[in-house]
């Protein structure tokens, strides 16, 4: 396994920028977004393998080993089995042991200068929104209700945009301009003051935006790093995707029961805010239904044991289940009867009662008693008036 393959399987789209070295790669940087700062030499050998990265914005950097534990979410021992690397018996031993320890990250806040900026730069954006339903329609089919993308303040950025790094307080040792492409805005917000202040943006590409060789999410440079939190951190149950377009549709389905956090790629780690609140929580990771979110949900097993993979049944992610009609709030709520004798007619209570839009309020209780799970006191009452409803709707 080459370090291009790697890096196709983290989601990256390297291209060939010269012949230098056997070969280099230039693609979007994982860390920082900048588009064409992150170079590849897969040839390149260094001391344990063949291949090297690194980033010229933010330095990031490593060889093919670290770039399988960073990027793909591999052990040590995972990352040289995978690549076939051989590696001195010692210093195997030292590194397995060390790749199982795991301290959450801090998290960097952007100043007030980026701040101000940002949250303009979302106002105006969240204006265009309005003059472009067919975005609006496409947020909805994906799940995230019209009630959160304007609470949250989705917006369409209908052009690419490029800044002065300095305006928005960044630094510029290379005097490039700060760019915001065409796509769909994203903003993650955080509460200061009793308010919400946005520290995080990221644009969800338009395919006719510049730079085809770019990722499909580009974070602006001088957002906050960690993950994004949606929602009460008072609720029962954590619900962790990946991008952050499903984490708002999961809270615009089911807010009322569930914290969502959006990790922004599988290769995140928590921080220090996530990896708190996760030690307390049941911890769902919904990932993405390809290898690269097999990978995100071993990560998360790893870090928190309690964690269990509850991916949706069909499509990629939770956007595109929603785009092929899955009724998601049914498929979260009945989560603690998986596997159980009477699973499924919970499910299809619970496909009745979401139906019933005119009345939910009414339904509201039944919802509370199925989301208690089996082992709650009301367990058997809810079982007999779920096998009652059942017998009603097939009359």
């Amino acid at each position: 396994m080459t370090l291009i393959q790697l890096a196709h399987n983290a989601g990256l789209d390297p291209k060939k920028s010269s012949g230098s070295h056997g070969g280099e790669y230039k693609s979007a940087c994982p860390i920082c977004g900048g588009k064409d700062r992150f170079y590849i030499q897969p040839e390149v050998q260094m001391k344990n393998c063949s291949g090297r990265y690194r980033c010229r914005q933010c330095d990031t950097h490593g060889d093919t080993i670290e770039f399988a534990k960073k990027f793909n979410g591999m052990t040590f021992k995972e990352a040289i089995e995978y690549i076939g690397a051989k590696i001195p018996e010692r210093s195997l031993v030292r590194q397995v042991r060390r790749s199982y320890t795991f301290t959450p990250s801090a998290i960097k806040r952007p100043d007030n200068i980026w701040n101000r900026k940002a949250e303009a730069f979302v106002e105006w954006s969240y204006k265009h929104l309005q003059s472009n339903p067919e975005i609006r329609l496409y947020l909805n089919d994906r799940g995230i209700s019209n009630r959160v993308i304007d609470q949250y303040k989705i917006g369409w950025n209908p052009v690419d945009v490029w800044r002065e790094r300095e305006s928005w307080g960044l630094d510029n040792p290379d005097n490039k301009k700060l760019w915001l492409p065409k796509g769909i805005v994203i903003p993650t917000y955080e509460k200061h003051d009793g308010k919400l202040r946005v520290t995080r943006v990221k644009i969800r590409r338009d395919e006719t935006s510049s730079f085809a060789q770019a990722g499909k999410y580009i974070a602006i440079p001088g957002s906050a790093t960690g993950l994004s939190i949606i929602g009460d951190i008072g609720s029962q149950i954590m619900i962790v995707v990946e991008s952050e377009l499903d984490g708002y549709a999961l809270y615009s389905l089911v807010g009322d029961y569930a914290l969502i956090v959006a990790s922004g790629s599988n290769t995140k780690n928590p921080d220090s805010i996530s990896h708190f609140i996760a030690n307390e929580k049941d911890v769902l990771v919904c990932h993405d239904n390809d290898k690269a979110g097999e990978v995100m949900l071993d990560k998360w097993k790893k870090i928190f044991p309690h964690a269990i993979g509850y991916t949706v049944p069909f499509g990629k992610d939770v956007g595109e289940a929603c785009q092929n009609g899955m009724d998601i709030r049914s498929w979260v709520l009945k989560y603690k009867w998986r596997d159980s004798f009477h699973e499924s007619n919970m499910y299809n209570a619970l496909k009745h009662m979401n139906k019933q839009t005119d009345t939910r309020r009414a339904y509201l209780p039944m919802e509370n008693d199925i989301f208690d799970g089996p082992n709650s006191s009301r367990a058997a009452e809810t079982i007999n008036g779920i096998r009652l409803m059942n017998e009603l709707l097939l009359m």
